[in-house]
């Protein structure tokens, strides 16, 4: 009989260890991804069009942005 308590209570304080060290790692995890800086990039606008778009996209001419090549020769 207190083999079986032994046992028993090995099982619920193993099973308490586990759920602490879960709940403890979704915090951390939370926590960092709070931290990090959201990544950005230059948005530009485009001569023509007016749309916004990333400057590693765009067409630049004449110190102009374009969208797109079509665009780019309109002008």
């Amino acid at each position: 009989m207190l083999i079986f308590r032994l046992i028993i209570a090995i099982a619920i304080i193993w099973l308490l260890f586990y759920v602490y060290r879960r709940i403890h790692k979704t915090v951390a995890n939370k926590r960092q991804l709070a931290r990090r800086a959201p990544e950005t990039k230059d948005m530009v606008r485009c001569e023509q069009c007016g749309l916004h778009i990333p400057s590693t996209e765009a067409i630049e001419r004449a110190g102009h942005y374009y969208c797109c090549q079509e665009h780019a020769e309109q002008q």
